[in-house]
């Protein structure tokens, strides 16, 4: 599930957008950041304060300093990328059912 290029510029693209601010890592004052070439799924339990896998998952995106590796997760949902976590999961579904 690995984000191509274009995907990744996008996901950049759109954190400049709504997170201007964002141009200095608050640790180092650098001013490169990249986009890791996955997201995450940080999993949300079934239950409050239970760990029981199968819950929902907040997918997010890492963003990493390039000088101190500070990194950042954002949650691709909130930054209006849905379409990318659907498509990636149709494509694993896909994968799956031609090599069970």
């Amino acid at each position: 599930m690995v984000l191509t290029e274009e995907e990744q510029t996008r996901i950049l693209a759109r954190i400049k957008e709504r997170a201007p601010h964002l141009e200095t890592c608050p640790v180092c004052g650098n001013h490169t950041w990249q986009v890791q070439d996955n997201y995450v799924l940080i999993p949300v339990p079934q239950e409050a304060g239970g760990t029981t896998p199968g819950g929902s998952g907040l997918p997010c995106i890492p963003i990493l300093c390039s000088n101190c590796g500070n990194t950042l997760l954002l949650n691709l949902i909130i930054l209006g990328l849905r379409h990318l976590v659907e498509n990636k999961a149709e494509a694993k579904m896909e994968a799956e059912k031609k090599n069970p």
